[in-house]
């Protein structure tokens, strides 16, 4: 089984989504972050295929790859 292969169901466009990346700040363990899914992708390294979502990030407004198993979808209404 491939990389976040178990996780592609359980996400679609358009989810809202939360993430956490290891902080460089010195008073904080992890910084969270919040997007919106607008597309997949998939990529082949090493004979391994890696499944990411491409999220629209809230603070910058930026176009990013995360990893689908790093994702934990935020019920809205």
């Amino acid at each position: 089984m491939s990389l976040g292969e178990s996780y592609v169901e359980k996400f679609k466009l358009g989810d809202y989504v939360m993430w956490r990346s290891l902080s460089s700040d010195v008073d904080l363990y992890y910084e969270e972050f919040n997007g919106i899914i607008v597309g997949f992708k998939n990529v082949t390294e090493k004979q391994r295929t890696i499944y990411y979502a491409t999220i629209l990030e809230n603070k910058s407004g930026d176009t990013i790859y995360v990893l689908l198993s790093s994702l934990i979808k935020i019920k809205t209404n």
